[in-house]
């Protein structure tokens, strides 16, 4: 029955219905929430139940008007359900908070990880794509045979490397995407945290794009090997490559340290000393901006 309902008015319902659940759990399960609804329905009861409500002065006279025996009882048994209320509250939140900061420390060690390897990789990718560059033009500006031999031979062995980097790539642009849905709600709950972490996402399906180059390869009994060798890839292909991870190689950076740095700032908090590693690498934080608006500007063109 849903797959006859237009996409625009399931995604108008979807949200709806998370809207009210927000809503319904926020009054009924939330403290504060409960505290509010209450108040709704203490003000609102002429209307809901036709009972006139007291004011705040007249409920102030009616407690005043009561016998000592009566305020005592509704004191002695105000201050347990009060005091039961507050110590449910704090170690309610203090429980959530726990299980919250540890699972931002969870996050932040995992995506470090994570884009660790993959700079690891792109970076290994780019300095094969350089070395292909480099031997090309060696080879056409007339080296020597033996050394366009070498040239050939050692290229060709390093394809191999290359090419686990580059499978690796592909593994990580998808595996990305299971740590975006593991963390969503998180990520989600932290206001630009997930358009940060997007960032480095496209910068990484870029990369991981670009990588899918022509390499050399092995041939048996090969009588012209250099030549073979210079005709098994595309220089062009090479140097979009080099390109690519120049330009994205900073979003994956920078994006993947902003969100772990956000993520784990609610658990490290700042300090005199690091106030002043800020001010003292002031120069190196303001090469990295005016490197990552480059590459932006970069991409933008």
């Amino acid at each position: 029955m849903l797959k006859n309902i237009p996409p625009k008015i399931r995604i108008t319902l979807l949200y709806i219905f998370i809207t009210i659940g927000y809503l319904f759990r926020f009054l009924l399960v939330n403290i504060y929430g409960i505290f509010i609804l209450s108040l709704a329905v203490y003000f609102n009861t002429k209307l809901l139940f036709n009972v006139e409500p007291y004011s705040f002065s007249e409920l102030v006279d009616w407690l005043v008007s009561l016998s000592e025996a009566a305020k005592i009882a509704i004191l002695s048994s105000s201050i347990p359900i009060i005091g039961f209320f507050i110590a449910y509250a704090t170690a309610t939140a203090n429980w959530k908070s726990q299980i919250r900061e540890n699972l931002k420390i969870q996050a932040a060690g995992e995506i470090e990880v994570f884009f660790t390897e993959c700079s690891r990789s792109a970076t290994n990718c780019k300095i094969y794509a350089e070395g292909l560059v480099q031997a090309s033009k060696k080879i056409r500006n007339n080296c020597t045979k033996d050394e366009g031999i070498f040239l050939a031979h050692y290229h060709r062995e390093q394809s191999l490397i290359f090419k686990q980097d580059r499978d690796r790539l592909a593994t990580l642009n998808v595996e990305v995407h299971r740590i975006s849905g593991k963390y969503g709600n998180l990520f989600l709950s932290l206001p630009g945290l997930k358009s940060t972490l997007d960032e480095a996402i496209e910068a990484l399906e870029k990369i991981s794009k670009a990588s899918w180059i022509k390499i050399p390869f092995h041939i048996n009994n090969d009588l012209s090997p250099v030549l073979t060798f210079t005709n098994q890839f595309d220089v062009e292909e090479c140097r979009n490559l080099i390109k690519v991870v120049n330009t994205n190689y900073n979003s994956i950076s920078s994006s993947s340290g902003n969100v772990q740095g956000r993520l784990m700032s609610s658990v490290l908090d700042v300090n005199l000393w690091f106030l002043l590693s800020l001010f003292r690498d002031r120069k190196v934080v303001l090469e990295n901006f005016e490197r990552k608006s480059e590459n932006l500007n970069k991409l933008n063109n």
